[in-house]
């Protein structure tokens, strides 16, 4: 509704109304018949936004109002009432004012709730502020509600209607409030946060602006036109330049062709402060170039300014990216480190970059409060922790505990994650791919982001007997065996033992129906996970037998301090250097890594940037010649034509 009154009104007086008298403005035509209907469509959104405007303020009024404190007590309503009171007006302001929906804890949103009336640090003279505030927007509803049409109607003058339209450009002062419901409702979206972003919502409303500016300049051009010469143009002179319009040939031209030319002109008048621009013929002609001169030079400035303020503070920290990341190269050229570790170390550089734009998430999470920092540990850490077969049924401030004590890592390709038989850590995958492999040489397995393995290593660490490699950049959460043995303790003291044989039953339960489940289904143990979550149905049946459990029960509660140990030594004394290096020694030749790989890109990469320049230069250079075309079969053969077929290869294989 307030889009179209901010389009039209302006439109219909620049386009439709005849400034001066003539037997057709006494007609209705069909112009007035769409218009109408429109009208009484948006009158009656209006009217409907009236009352609901009207109980806030009367409300708001009474609640704020000076005289209210002098009312008796008998006067006044009771404390249930003036409860219900305050709830209605609380639920009113905030349709109105505070729309639902995810409330995103930004700077405006904080300074807008910080501000809100009643509020006991609001002082008296913002309460009045307010209220002074509310008034004068009921005093534009009731401008904007008068019903102005029915004297022009009355008197036969319909051509007029378009012009008593102005009084409703009252409700303008509703489009901000609009454009903040519109914000709050979808502030979960992507493109809502970017554009709420800081700088990137003031640029956007100032372009906002210049659109609207263009319409509103455009009518005006229109309108000037048509006071001099009428809406035919037919008091002024053809012969001679006697106003733009005669000399832009609008004579005659449908309302579409001028709004785009007026458009056209007022944009060109707007972004490049007239140059090259309409030139004006009259006085008002002038004097309107002039002004509209002077308000396309604040916008222009207001928006280099803003792409300034984003140049310099939106890149701040890319420019802290890349210092870092030309100090580490520095830094491994003068130690001689060696060309595939530099690889490596740029690789997780741009990894970093790409997916969290150089931003510690734990430094991020730390800026929190304590009561958000709970509330985002349990959305990305408790949720996941719950999956787990044999926490299902763990309290939340057991589940909690176990969240706190999780560490972010990440691996890169070919890093050995894992070494069978030693693990004394369970692992949750954030983000990438990890290759899980037995020792028995089955097909291996592929955890991917929301997956979790090696369950198993907080109960019996030598059961565990997978090897797992980062087939890409993965984000672990890593819990170790040491926390969780601690949290058992502190959450279950006197019980522990019986808590850990609840829970090994618990995943033997879940290990054995998982296995029948895949002995029903068909599928081979080893590669299909019915669970989708758990790694724990990617082991045979005989290596999680009861009679084995059993000993590792007794093993593990006389032994559990020389156990700790040994699994501290990690992967058997194997650096996840050396590991990586062997796994990159073993890289098929067809693999990314390898170095035939590594020439065969090179290769694509010259072949596109010579097809790239060699197209046009051969269109522009080579066939546009005299008395040749390009688009003229030529047979004759020469060397491009030999190596345009081995170029069309290197294409397709992309």
């Amino acid at each position: 509704m307030v889009l179209y009154i901010f389009f039209t009104v302006p439109f219909r007086v620049a386009f439709y109304y005849n400034t001066r008298p003539s037997h057709q403005n006494h007609q209705w035509s069909s112009d007035l018949t769409i218009f109408g209907t429109l009208d009484c469509v948006a009158d009656i959104i209006g009217l409907v936004q009236f009352l609901e405007f009207y109980q806030v303020w009367k409300t708001t009024f009474y609640e704020l109002s000076p005289w209210t404190s002098l009312m008796s007590t008998k006067d006044r309503t009771s404390d249930t009432d003036r409860m219900s009171t305050a709830k209605i007006m609380i639920r009113r302001l905030s349709s109105t004012h505070f729309p639902l929906g995810r409330v995103n804890w930004t700077i405006s949103s904080i300074k807008a709730l910080s501000s809100m009336p009643g509020d006991d640090a609001s002082t008296s003279s913002s309460q009045q502020k307010y209220l002074l505030a509310r008034n004068m927007e009921l005093i534009l509803e009731l401008i904007a509600l008068v019903p102005i049409e029915v004297i022009p109607v009355a008197l036969g003058a319909f051509n007029t209607l378009h012009l008593v339209r102005v009084t409703k450009l009252c409700r303008l002062y509703r489009f901000s409030n609009c454009v903040k419901r519109i914000a709050k409702i979808y502030s979960d979206r992507d493109l809502i946060q970017q554009i709420s972003s800081s700088g990137v919502d003031t640029l956007v409303r100032t372009i906002t602006l210049g659109a609207g500016l263009c319409h509103w300049v455009a009518c005006g051009y229109m309108l000037i036109a048509h006071a001099q010469c009428g809406v035919a143009f037919e008091d002024c002179d053809t012969t001679i330049e006697s106003s733009w319009v005669i000399r832009d040939r609008l004579l005659g031209a449908s309302v579409g062709r001028k709004y785009g030319r007026t458009l056209y002109w007022a944009s060109r008048t707007i972004v490049l402060l007239g140059y090259d621009d309409t030139t004006p013929v009259s006085n008002a002609e002038t004097l309107y170039a002039v002004v509209v001169t002077i308000l396309g030079a604040l916008f222009g400035t207001s928006l280099l300014a803003n792409f300034l303020f984003l140049f310099r503070f939106r890149n701040a920290r890319y420019a802290a990216y890349s210092a870092h990341v030309d100090n580490a190269r520095e830094y491994m050229r003068l130690q001689n480190i060696p060309r595939s570790v530099r690889h490596e170390v740029t690789a997780y550089f741009n990894y970093a970059w790409s997916t969290h734009q150089s931003l510690d998430s734990e430094e991020a999470l730390q800026l929190l409060p304590q009561h958000l920092q709970s509330k985002v540990i349990a959305t990305l850490r408790a949720n996941r922790i719950a999956q787990v077969c044999f926490l299902m049924r763990e309290s939340v401030e057991f589940i909690n505990e176990l969240a706190l004590s999780l560490v972010r890592r990440v691996n890169s390709p070919g890093d050995q994650i894992i070494e069978p038989k030693v693990n004394a850590q369970m692992y949750f995958v954030i983000r990438g791919q990890v290759i899980l492999a037995n020792l028995s040489g089955n097909k291996p397995n592929e955890c991917k982001t929301g997956d979790f393995f090696a369950e198993m290593c907080l109960l019996f660490p030598e059961v565990y007997v997978q090897r797992a490699i980062a087939k890409t950049f993965c984000e672990l959460y890593v819990l170790t065996k040491a926390k969780f043995d601690e949290a058992l303790t502190e959450y279950h003291q006197g019980s522990e033992h019986e808590t850990r044989l609840h829970m090994a039953q618990t995943l033997e339960r879940y290990a054995l129906q998982l296995r029948k489940t895949k002995k029903i289904l068909g599928l081979q143990d080893g590669y299909d996970n019915l669970s989708g979550r758990s790694s724990l149905g990617r082991f045979s049946a005989g290596r999680f037998s009861a009679g084995r459990l059993s000993a590792i029960r007794s093993k593990s509660s006389h032994g559990r301090s020389s156990t700790g140990t040994s699994v501290g030594r990690g992967s058997g004394g194997r650096t996840p250097a050396s590991v990586g290096g062997q796994w990159k020694q073993r890289t098929n030749w067809r693999l990314p890594g390898s170095t035939f790989r590594l020439w065969w890109d090179t290769i694509r990469l010259v072949a596109i940037v010579y097809i790239a320049f060699e197209v046009p230069y051969f269109a522009v250079f080579i066939s546009m010649t005299e008395g040749r075309h390009m688009f003229i079969v030529d047979t004759g053969m020469d060397l491009r034509y030999a190596v345009s077929p081995f170029q069309c290869q290197q294409c397709l294989a992309l």
